[in-house]
Parts: C-alpha cells; structure tokens; sequence
C-alpha cells in the first residue's frame, strides 16, 4: 500500500510533493492558501486522490490534479433586465412591440405588472409572457404562484332578422354613405378591417367571387390607418355570393383597382372607432336596437350560415379560422342539439 501523501505549506500557498516510481513530482496548487481551512480541506481531498491513483498504479497527468476554480454564478437580473433581453432575442417588428410588448414593459416599471383589476385576458397574456421570458433567462419566474383567470364565456347574442332591417333602415335613412358597406358586413361574415380593405382588384363579377386578402388595419406607433396585405390570421379566402356581387355593383367598384372599395365620405381609409361614434351608435339608437358591437355582425352572418346547414369546417373558411376549434368554440351553442329518441317509457 502507498505511503499516504500530504499536502505542504510553501510560501503561504500550497504543494503536494511525492515520488511515484523513481521519479519525483511536485504539484503546485495555485490559487489555494495554506491559511485558509477550505483551501488546506481542497488540497488534503487532492492529495488523497493521488495516494488511491498512486496505490492503482493509475496516477494520470498532474494537471488534472489541479483545483479548477468554479466560474461565479451570474447575479440574477432585475425583472425588467430579464424582459429586455428576452424581448431583444426575439427580434420582432416595431409594429409588435408597439402592443402587448410595450404595455407589459411599462406595467413592469410601474410594479403593476399583475393589478387585481386586470381582465382575464390581460392578466393570462401577460402571465405567459413573463413566463417565457424567465424561462429564457433561466431564472426563478417570481410569479410562477399566480394562476390563470377564467373568463365566463357568455353565449354571443346575434341580432335577430328585424333588428338588421331596422339598422339597415336607419343607416339609409341618416348615413347613406356607408349602407352598401354595412351591408356587405352583415352579408360576408368579413371582420371589419376586411371589409373596409376590399380593393377593386379583389373581385371578380363574372365567377361573383370576392377575394378576402387584405385589411385595413391602425398603426399602433403612427395612429394612422393603413392598408396592409394579409388578414388577422394571414389567410386568403374566396367567398362566392351573388348577393355580395349585387352590393358591390351598388356600391360601384374603383376605376384604380388598387383602391378599396369602401371608403369614408372624403374618400379616406374607415376607421373602425370613428365609423362606431358617428355611424354605428347612432344608427342602433335610432333603430331602437340594444347596443351591441360591430363585431356580432360577423358572428351573425356565421351563425345563419350554421342554422341553414353548412358544416362547421365550411363556417370555419368562411370565418378564415385555420381550424374549426374557434367555430365550435364560439357558436357551438347554436349547433342543433340531438333529441331524445321516440321512445316512450310506456311502450317499453
């Protein structure tokens, strides 16, 4: 068995000195002081390597004796430190950051990051996002405790036949400009940016197609309207309808076919919150019809669609969904139920 070997004290550092067949070495441990008990602890653990290998036969290369210093844990970043670099990883577009991302940033300067009086969708899209960051970071989430919010999902209550007549009416009667352009919306089941993006270009009389590709849509940094090919969810449908064929032709279809369709009294681009004050409000007020938003236009023309038969991957197109989960999720309360069958307990 070896002789045990031990470590030395040399010049307040530390060596350990040993002779292994025939020849003498000398290990120096840099970095270790003789004065500090961890370091001498380190250099007696070193050493009774070098008696076990030694003992074997199997002492390696002196250097991998050596005591490697362990690099320091980087101090964990401030939260807004860590969102700032996961954000800048990302890379995303000045229009994106201009949304959720700025908003969450500034709730984070704040500290209200997480307000009690946050809507659910608020408080779960920031509750992701933080997530992601921190998991990017590879640090503790400090808010990984709080949990989702549910959002009691209401049945969405599409205007009846009279009420569209009655808006109708009233549009007409008050704002005649844009009777074709609602009309269009309650026909197509288009979201409204869509509609008030249809350009020339984008409709075809004799097949009495209309292309769904480009929308109009607010600048989040400039606060302009603008034009933009795509849809909120990047699909391009073809809605085939004579009807909207003979709103189109009412409204008179721009020599330039690069020009939309709809546009406002002065010939600009429809923007969604004004079209709501100066048209939209008014005219449901006039028509006695309890106000409801621009938006349940859409989610009536799909919820005829369904009454009258069409499946719901035919509704899910329509909508321009990628899938038919939102069309289940949104109008499955008005799909037909089954009934019971006809069978009565007495004639069992």
């Amino acid at each position: 068995m070896a002789r045990q070997i031990k470590p030395q004290e040399n010049n307040g550092g530390i060596r350990i000195r040993f002779t292994y067949r025939g020849h003498r070495h000398n290990l120096g441990l840099p970095g270790l002081h003789w004065a500090n008990p961890e370091h001498r602890a380190i250099a007696w653990a070193i050493a009774a390597q070098i008696t076990s290998d030694v003992s074997r036969g199997t002492l390696g290369p002196l250097e991998s004796y050596r005591h490697q210093e362990q690099p320091a844990a980087p101090a964990p970043m401030e939260p807004l430190e860590v969102w700032d670099s996961w954000v800048d990883s990302l890379g995303l577009p000045a229009y994106t950051l201009a949304g959720h991302y700025r908003t969450t940033r500034r709730a984070l300067e704040r500290g209200d990051l997480f307000d009690p009086g946050l809507s659910p969708a608020t408080w779960n899209r920031r509750r992701k996002l933080v997530a992601r960051a921190y998991s990017w970071a590879n640090q503790e989430n400090p808010w990984a405790h709080l949990k989702p919010r549910k959002k009691p999902r209401a049945p969405v209550e599409v205007f009846k036949p009279r009420e569209l007549r009655a808006i109708l009416a009233a549009i007409q009667e008050h704002h005649g400009h844009y009777w074709n352009f609602v009309r269009f919306l309650m026909a197509s089941g288009c979201r409204f940016g869509e509609a008030a993006g249809v350009l020339g270009r984008n409709i075809d009389l004799e097949a009495a197609t209309v292309t769904v590709s480009t929308s109009v849509r607010r600048n989040i940094q400039t606060n302009r309207q603008e034009l933009r090919r795509g849809t909120k969810t990047e699909t391009v449908r073809v809605l085939e309808s004579p009807g909207l064929m003979e709103i189109l032709e009412a409204q008179g279809i721009p020599e330039d076919l690069g020009a939309p369709v709809f546009t406002t009294v002065r010939g600009c681009l429809i923007r969604r919150s004004r079209f709501r004050k100066a048209v939209w409000v008014p005219a449901l007020e006039s028509a006695g019809v309890p106000y409801r938003r621009l938006h349940i236009l859409r989610h009536t023309a799909l919820s005829m669609a369904l009454v009258q038969g069409l499946t719901v991957p035919e509704v899910a197109y329509l909508a321009g969904h990628r899938d038919s989960s939102m069309v289940l999720r949104t109008y499955g309360h008005i799909l037909e139920r089954p009934g019971l069958p006809a069978i009565a307990p007495w004639d069992l």
